[in-house]
């Protein structure tokens, strides 16, 4: 019911987006995983576009540094959302504010003061989005862990099981909840 919310207030197709996200992570991570993260970028304004970018340079970063890959994408979602370089700097990521600031208020032809928070933001995610590209390209290729993909695809049949349980079960949970 909360995606379902969630898609109204953001316009996005939240169940779409999670699930692009885990397919360009490499299945590294499991649904449920991909839609909290998914949720977390949309609620903080960014488009399914700039989620699968990130996406891409977590998965990258993860296999280049032997991350996992929940890991990888936890810090760049929460370093660029929070615009927290710090967290980016663990995964060799060097995005610095006022320089990301600068050059996206130079490319939109504005003085770097006037840009808003959301703009400072995307300034910061797009820094990061290029950094990350440039810095991991040549791990494209290179296959996820395939424990993790493992790991991923057994948390997702568990997962649907548990919602197959629960759907004759909420009756009786509901019953006893009141």
């Amino acid at each position: 019911e909360a995606m379902v919310v969630l898609e109204k207030t953001t316009g996005q197709a939240v169940n779409a987006v999670g699930r692009e996200l885990q397919r360009v992570t490499g299945y590294g991570m499991d649904l449920a995983e991909s839609m909290r993260a998914t949720s977390l970028a949309l609620s903080a304004g960014f488009d399914s576009s700039a989620i699968t970018e990130l996406g891409v340079v977590a998965r990258n970063a993860a296999v280049s540094l032997g991350r996992p890959m929940g890991d990888a994408l936890d810090r760049i979602f929460r370093g660029v959302i929070k615009v927290e370089p710090e967290l980016l700097d663990e995964i060799g990521l060097f995005v610095r504010v006022k320089d990301a600031a600068a050059k996206y208020a130079s490319e939109m032809g504005v003085a770097a003061s006037t840009l808003t928070e959301f703009e400072k933001r995307q300034a910061f995610a797009n820094e990061a989005i290029r950094q990350g590209e440039e810095k991991f390209k040549d791990f494209a290729e290179v296959d996820t862990d395939q424990f993790s993909r493992l790991a991923a695809a057994f948390a997702d049949i568990a997962q649907k099981a548990l919602t197959f349980i629960n759907t004759g079960l909420k009756p009786l949970i509901d019953l006893f909840a009141n």
